[in-house]
């Protein structure tokens, strides 16, 4: 509520904490009404790709704005081996893959987070969204 009270023109996003949208779409749209509601956000931020893009697609199909976020996602960063760059070997296509899913599923923006400048690129020239890059 206080980033919201000094904000005049910015678009507020707020994370979706971690165990508050994994278990399912209808989990996930009773939080993200409710920290929207109680922080005067424009739009939630959900971590996953192809994993998520059902619930995306639930969550805006019911009005609510959805930025997705895939690479390294830091609620997950264990299951990386840490923070590393993600996207190098194998697991640039899968990469592309989630960005590609989520973009579909509604997803009006899409963060990449420690993502190869070259696959970067190539993502944010296929997808019909804008990307976030933040290293």
């Amino acid at each position: 509520q206080a980033v919201r009270r000094g904000l005049e023109r910015a678009l507020m996003v707020v994370d979706m904490p971690f165990g508050s949208y994994e278990e399912g779409a209808e989990q996930a749209f009773r939080n993200a009404a409710r920290v929207m509601a109680e922080s005067g956000s424009a739009a939630v931020k959900l971590e996953g790709g192809e994993a998520m893009a059902e619930t995306i697609r639930f969550l805006t199909g019911r009005g609510v704005p959805v930025m997705a976020h895939v690479g390294l996602t830091p609620q997950a960063v264990n299951a990386f081996g840490g923070y590393r760059v993600q996207g190098r070997g194998g697991d640039g296509e899968r990469i592309r893959r989630d960005a590609h899913a989520v973009a579909q599923a509604g997803a009006f923006a899409v963060v990449l987070e420690k993502v190869p400048e070259p696959l970067a690129r190539r993502i944010t020239e296929e997808i019909a969204v804008p990307t976030i890059g933040i290293g």
